[in-house]
């Protein structure tokens, strides 16, 4: 498998799967009122998701070409405390009240192959790593506001992203829930040299001219999430993702395409 399929695995799932695991909680409860004292106790306790998703997405960031994965999913959460799913690894909720979460997990980033596609060719491979974040969101009613911190500790030296963004949902019916939002995502001078910028030596290998870029806001993306729930423990989920870059990133000459969309939809079984 590449890493770039990988890469993206990881990254819309994260997409994905932010949500579902207490939305689709939050239905089911109010769909299974006959439950027991010791079924809730349960329910409460663990909190664990597994399935099948088909995703599309660039071959790279910033590709004009686009391929078709299908990967297993799965998440799990004990005590509202301890997490380990695709989104942020393996971690635990510094804070994990009613309005506000925060918390902390390490991932892998799995970087990027220079056979990702015929346009990379002459560009080196990017190592992956271990993937440290720092995550919080705010939500009152059917409002949230989110923030990331993402820094790849071991591999390449890829400098780190600060993910910001804001959202709405709302219950369409008892058995539909639609999610709405908006992101923007800056990079520090490492990680845009890492993915955007082209040195002398590789200019000479892949004939892309040379280019310098410089820390800034890289993307803004609009995002719609869904889950429709067939059962109290099957749910149809999907997910659009319409990703514009910004500035040095999307002036880049390993940039073919500037817009970006990423489609995800996945059948998932809740415990």
């Amino acid at each position: 498998m590449k890493r770039r399929a990988l890469t993206g695995l990881v990254v819309f799932l994260l997409l994905l799967t932010a949500v579902p695991l207490r939305a689709t909680a939050e239905v089911s409860s109010s769909r299974d009122k006959t439950a027991s004292a010791g079924d809730a106790d349960r329910t409460m306790a663990w909190h664990v998701q597994a399935g099948a998703l088909v995703l599309a997405w660039p071959e790279y960031e910033g590709a004009d070409k686009y391929e078709v994965k299908a990967f297993p999913l799965i998440g799990a959460e004990y005590k509202r405390r301890f997490f380990i799913n695709f989104i942020n690894g393996a971690g635990m909720y510094l804070l994990n009240s009613g309005a506000l979460q925060l918390g902390t997990g390490v991932a892998y980033a799995f970087g990027r192959d220079e056979d990702d596609s015929a346009h990379l060719r002459g560009l080196g491979h990017i190592d992956g790593g271990a993937l440290f974040n720092l995550f919080g969101e705010y939500t009152s009613g059917p409002y949230s506001l989110g923030a990331k911190y993402l820094n790849q500790v071991s591999g390449d030296d890829t400098g780190y992203m600060v993910e910001v963004g804001a959202g709405y949902h709302s219950r369409v019916r008892g058995d539909l829930i639609l999610k709405y939002g908006m992101q923007a995502t800056y990079a520090d001078s490492d990680y845009m040299a890492s993915f955007f910028g082209v040195s002398q030596a590789q200019s000479l290998a892949s004939g892309l001219v040379g280019y310098s870029a410089a820390a800034g806001f890289k993307s803004a993306a609009l995002q719609l999430r869904s889950i429709y729930l067939l059962s109290p423990k099957w749910a149809m989920q999907g997910h659009i993702k319409l990703e514009r870059l910004l500035g040095d990133a999307a002036d880049s000459p390993v940039v073919q395409d500037e817009r970006q969309v990423s489609l995800v939809l996945g059948l998932v079984y809740h415990f």
